[in-house]
């Protein structure tokens, strides 16, 4: 089922929530497209961006310098943007913590 980012059926309301202009939201799915990103734009009332996800999200695998990407980008987005971001952000950094120890030690 497809996660709508936008229902104006422009880019004005994630540009707005993002304190970027329409342009650049334009240029970044642009981007997402053009890197494999299953990310559709529908134009017209009701329409707007949409990551294309046909089920759950796999588990993924990261390497450290994956991690240190993906925060880097959240941390430039601003981690706290939204509910999802800083979910990401708070995810990736648990991951980061060494495990809890035992009582015994």
């Amino acid at each position: 089922m497809p996660r709508t980012v936008s229902g104006s059926g422009s880019n004005s309301w994630p540009a707005s929530e993002l304190g970027v202009s329409e342009r650049t939201v334009a240029r970044d799915v642009e981007r997402l497209q053009l890197s494999g990103v299953p990310v559709s734009t529908h134009q017209g009332r009701g329409g707007g961006v949409c990551l294309e996800a046909t089920g759950p999200v796999p588990p993924i695998a990261f390497d450290l310098p994956e991690v240190a990407a993906l925060m880097s980008s959240l941390a430039v987005l601003g981690p706290t943007v939204s509910e999802s971001a800083a979910s990401a952000m708070r995810k990736l950094a648990d991951a980061l913590r060494p495990p809890a120890r035992g009582a015994g030690g």
